[in-house]
């Protein structure tokens, strides 16, 4: 559908079809993505004309990708900033380029074959985040980390405007309890406590259960798990530009 000279297709639409060469498709994906794809590029850059190569060298990157049968599916701000950080860590490497912060040259000094990362040492908001359907990670995305208003991420999704907020509602939801699962490292003993402990947060006032309060009496790490999710948006914010994008 096309409205007023703009492609008012959701996002996953037009990542389809601009794999099929769609150039209208990727003109649109352009045109919503670029301003905040520029204003990533510039936070990991020093010069004005860099991060705008980085920009361009990150959509250009994603189509050949999408062309290919690649690239993102569902949510393309992402896998972009992905790109851009990418990027700007070969081109530091090859010594392309040098205006690029502290925080690039350091992604750029470590080796390639550095192992990843083990598990048990990303933040267990990430992981949790990461553990999440691909459409609860989209919202979660849109909402939290780029904090877009609800109509923004209804065209982006092609989505009525309160069934955003609903999907919001249950990917959020669906966070906390992901969260302390993560946190507890998977112990039986905790699972049965995470949707309580989740809607006890949702609901402050609500009176916590007897079993609630005598594992929280003894688990030191659902005790703090639960004190760190009255500011979990937050947190996300914090964890996911670089961890989990």
């Amino acid at each position: 559908m096309v409205v007023a000279g703009v492609d008012a297709r959701p996002d996953a639409d037009l990542l389809a079809a601009a794999g099929e060469g769609d150039e209208q498709a990727s003109d649109e994906l352009f045109r919503r993505h670029h301003t905040a794809v520029l204003r990533y590029a510039r936070g990991l850059v020093r010069d004005q004309h860099l991060a705008e190569d980085l920009a361009s060298e990150a959509f250009t990157r994603t189509f050949a990708a999408m062309r290919q049968g690649r690239g993102p599916r569902d949510a393309c701000r992402p896998y972009l900033y992905t790109v851009v950080r990418n990027t700007a860590t070969d081109w530091a490497r090859g010594d392309r380029r040098t205006v690029v912060t502290d925080q690039v040259a350091d992604w750029a000094a470590a080796p390639e074959d550095d192992p990843a990362p083990d598990v048990d040492e990303l933040d267990a908001l990430v992981r949790a985040f990461r553990s999440l359907p691909e459409r609860w990670q989209t919202v979660l995305w849109y909402t939290v980390i780029e904090d877009e208003p609800v109509a923004q991420v209804a065209e982006l999704l092609g989505m009525e405007k309160g069934a955003v907020s609903q999907l919001s509602f249950r990917a959020r939801e669906g966070l906390r309890q992901a969260f302390l699962a993560a946190s507890a490292g998977g112990r039986p003993e905790c699972a049965e406590f995470t949707a309580q402990l989740a809607a006890n947060v949702r609901r402050p006032g609500r009176r916590r259960t007897r079993a609630l309060r005598r594992h929280l009496e003894s688990c030191a790490d659902c005790r703090s798990a639960a004190k760190e999710m009255t500011d979990l948006n937050g947190r996300l914010r914090r964890a996911l530009p670089i961890g989990a994008v």
